[in-house]
């Protein structure tokens, strides 16, 4: 089953919502970001990537790039955001992404906005990393190859956590939404995912 590229979370909105939110620096991977919006825009005309951070010159290079291949039209830019401004931004979203390039710190790193995504109970695609890998398991995100474009493997369903707590691998967090529910809605973002790549 496919999701519904024109139910933002269920409630029946359009677009589809991708978020990438942080310093918006080459490690960051926002170039690799736009490749991502890039190929799904293949699929989901009306997909949006929203941009949170400060500018920066790596960021007016890459959107430069982005005007040049007609992608500028697609993302919208938010600016630097506060702490509950990123609650707002991550609560309006479908899915989370976090296109970290490969290097020392991106090998060991594992990244605050993670969490964040799943604590508001939203899917997040993330790199296939030791110091991320310490803590997930390969179903319990999406994962790609660290600073490539592309899927690490199919994968046939994916857990997420959605809330704070001390759970572990396939559980569900205390407060949080049942993990069948959960499950559902990652899925059928998952199987849209893994269909555009």
């Amino acid at each position: 089953m496919l999701c519904s590229v024109n139910g933002k979370n269920g409630n029946g909105s359009n677009p589809f919502v991708i978020l990438y939110h942080g310093s918006l620096v080459r490690r960051n991977g926002f170039d690799l970001a736009m490749e991502s919006l890039e190929k799904v825009k293949k699929t989901i005309s009306s997909v949006r990537l929203r941009v949170c951070g400060k500018r920066t010159d790596f960021f007016e290079q890459v959107m430069e790039s982005a005007r040049q291949r007609g992608l500028d039209r697609n993302v919208d830019y938010l600016g630097v955001r506060n702490l509950k401004e990123i609650v707002e931004a991550i609560e309006d979203c479908d899915l989370g992404i976090i296109p970290n390039h490969r290097n020392i710190f991106t090998e060991i790193n594992t990244p605050t906005r993670i969490f964040e995504y799943l604590a508001l109970a939203k899917p997040v695609i993330a790199p296939k990393a030791k110091g991320i890998q310490d803590y997930f398991g390969d179903n319990d995100l999406i994962f790609f190859e660290l600073g490539e474009c592309r899927r690490s493997r199919p994968q046939n369903r994916v857990r997420l956590f959605s809330s704070g707590g001390s759970g572990g691998h396939g559980e569900t967090w205390p407060g949080s939404l049942p993990l069948t529910h959960v499950e559902s809605r990652a899925t059928h973002l998952v199987e849209f995912y893994q269909r555009a790549f």
